[in-house]
């Protein structure tokens, strides 16, 4: 091998991994994790809230364990809002999902069933999610492309690739909706926020490289009952499909 082919493998490398992230996860286990509840213009602008609030926590009866929870504080259009660990420079995954589990004691309004992502200069993107299902857990996902986004609210227009770039590189609020009631009177769940790449086999660093560590990762993380295992349907429930679909996209890897 030249010292040119080299370089080139080298740089490839470097390229890969400068664009691979580990999941972002928080399942609300240990408390609230700085999450809060924010009280929105109903419509936008999202970027600066009403008011923000604490969440409620509990330690048992999420899936599993913990999870947080809000009433409607208000006639306006309530959320979800994510701390710092969810927000930044999120460019490495683009072209992965957010995904989480909701539950809300009502299912009448769905004109603000979009997750947020806002960027620093206050351009929203919002990515229109079913409507939970009443009174159970359900789960939840965006795929962080410009199909998947609206511009301004979820009856913009659609988002551009550009657009999702932008905000993607500089993301200063990420919302998760509450508002699914017509009145003030719904009280919402939330579980297993989970942020990650395409990549899904990716768990374990080095990021980027595909190796025994990320199999040793899944199979712990699979052993622990971890959300971030959960990759196959039925969702909410980790069993073989999960197993069988790590190992068929582990072998055909990750571009």
């Amino acid at each position: 091998m030249t010292s040119r082919t080299l370089t080139l493998l080298l740089a490839v490398c470097l390229a890969e991994t400068a664009h691979a992230a580990p999941p972002i996860f928080e399942g609300f286990d240990d408390g609230p994790a700085d999450w809060v509840w924010a009280d929105l213009n109903c419509g936008g602008p999202y970027l600066n809230p009403i008011s923000t609030g604490p969440v409620d926590w509990a330690a048992v009866g999420g899936v599993p364990d913990g999870f947080i929870s809000a009433p409607d504080p208000s006639s306006n259009c309530y959320a979800f809002r994510a701390p710092a660990s969810f927000l930044g420079d999120l460019s490495a995954y683009r072209g992965g999902s957010l995904t989480f589990s909701v539950y809300s004691t009502l299912d009448n309004y769905n004109l603000e069933r979009s997750v947020l992502l806002v960027g620093a200069n206050g351009t929203t993107l919002a990515g229109v999610i079913p409507m939970p299902d009443l009174n159970a857990w359900s789960v939840r996902s965006v795929t962080l492309a410009p199909a998947s986004f609206r511009l301004n609210n979820q009856a913009g227009p659609a988002a551009s690739a550009a657009q999702l770039d932008a905000v993607l590189a500089e993301v200063a609020a990420l919302y998760i909706p509450a508002e699914f009631g017509s009145i003030v009177a719904e009280t919402v769940f939330l579980d297993n926020v989970l942020l990650r790449t395409a990549c899904v086999v990716d768990l374990a660093p080095p990021f980027g490289v595909l190796n025994f560590f990320d199999v040793a990762e899944f199979l712990s993380l699979f052993n622990a009952a971890s959300p971030v295992a959960d990759i196959a349907a039925p969702f909410n429930t980790l069993n073989f499909f999960d197993v069988a679909a790590y190992i068929q996209r582990y072998n055909e890897g990750c571009p």
